[in-house]
């Protein structure tokens, strides 16, 4: 895995020059959009161009047309959006293995051995939190 995958939409709110570009628009918004699109993004360390590449775009308009000024703004306002996604993601991967309110016991070792096994654990630990008896390194 080289990274995490984000995406989010755009949407479009009337014609050029005037036009306005939201992100995942509401229900109300989405009645009145001139266009929009999705747009996906992979986070990972190491990119040549920071810490994100866009992998994927579906852009287009209902009324009218689209310039490369147009779609290269709604590209970089879902840029920014996916970045916190991700990092909403990242703190909440962070967060596993402790207590939530409603979790039993059992539910909340099989988050700390999920967590361990996809996070550089050094050992996978059965649900008592015990060494497993492979020892399995990670």
């Amino acid at each position: 895995m080289r990274g995490v995958v984000c995406a989010v939409s755009v949407g479009r709110l009337g014609p050029a020059p005037n036009l306005t570009l939201v992100v995942d628009p509401t229900d109300d918004e989405t009645t009145s959009l001139a266009g929009g699109g999705c747009f996906a993004f992979l986070f990972a360390n190491g990119l040549g161009s920071g810490d994100s590449e866009c992998v994927w775009a579906n852009w287009k308009t209902v009324k009218g047309t689209f310039d490369e000024k147009e779609l290269l703004s709604a590209r970089e306002l879902a840029r920014g959006a996916a970045r916190q996604v991700c990092a909403a993601i990242r703190e909440s991967v962070d967060g596993m293995g402790t207590a939530l309110p409603g979790l039993g016991s059992n539910q909340i070792a099989e988050v700390s051995h999920f967590r361990e096994k996809l996070f550089g654990g050094v050992r996978v630990r059965d649900e008592n939190g015990e060494d497993d008896d492979a020892k399995m390194e990670i």
